[in-house]
């Protein structure tokens, strides 16, 4: 069963055409932008064109990321207050993490769309706090893991939090992990806080979730548990890594 709505047919329907194209190459967005965005042309992941009603998406932008942007560019349509004449839009505008007070409407519309509240009440009523339940979830909405993990910890009920990270190699030739972001469903922020690592924190390569990730294949879950010094008490986690991102969910028992 398929519960998101799928952004292209939403498009359609609202009369707006779609595009794949490489948006680091300036010459489809010259028309549009001033002279000041060309300087930052290169971080475009995504627009809308409201007079020619067109979406542009950038090729290179992961296939799994390309429903989410299709439907951040479509709220920009939908909402009454974004109807100016183009949007572009970065990777980090795609994201939670965005400041920007209508990117961040944009980005709430996307995930109504991909992410309905029946779907959402199903999963956590019926699956267990798992990184597996992520993994349904991003097969059932036809979002990306990446942003199906995001929801699933904003929307849950229990403590758990999300380590967003990225595989590195240290200045000693050793593999060690990077939080790029990090995600606090609203009952650890009120349990502990929102934001509960460093920013930017590095788990070496001995270090028991970096260990853990780099123990498995690619593309299997691994589990484990970790003790957290500031709270004193010990977490399970469960992490994922598509050989893009590594994805760490931490749960209370």
């Amino acid at each position: 069963m398929e519960w998101g709505a799928s952004p292209e047919f939403l498009m359609e329907k609202e009369g707006l055409s779609y595009v794949e194209y490489d948006l680091s190459d300036d010459s489809i967005l010259r028309r549009y932008i001033t002279e000041p965005l060309k300087k930052v042309i290169k971080y475009i992941k995504a627009a809308i064109v409201v007079p020619e009603r067109l979406v542009l998406i950038d090729e290179e932008l992961h296939y799994a990321r390309k429903p989410f942007g299709q439907a951040h560019e479509l709220g920009h349509h939908i909402i009454p207050e974004h109807r100016e004449i183009f949007y572009v839009c970065s990777e980090h505008d795609l994201s939670p993490n965005t400041r920007a007070e209508m990117e961040y409407e944009a980005n709430v519309f996307a995930s109504e769309v991909l992410y309905p509240s029946t779907l959402m009440n199903n999963i956590h009523q019926q699956y267990p706090m798992a990184m597996e339940t992520v993994l349904q979830l991003s097969q059932l909405s036809k979002g990306s893991i990446h942003s199906s993990a995001i929801q699933y910890v904003l929307t849950s009920m229990k403590v758990c939090y999300l380590l967003i990270l990225v595989s590195r190699v240290d200045e000693d030739g050793n593999r060690c992990l990077m939080i790029k972001s990090q995600i606090a469903s609203p009952s650890w922020i009120k349990k502990y806080k929102p934001q509960y690592f460093q920013k930017d924190q590095i788990f070496q390569e001995n270090h028991v979730l970096a260990k853990q990730v780099f123990s498995v294949s690619k593309e299997d879950v691994s589990k484990g548990s970790i003790q957290m010094t500031t709270s004193k008490r010990e977490f399970q986690f469960h992490t994922f890594y598509n050989s893009y991102l590594v994805f760490a969910l931490i749960f209370e028992d």
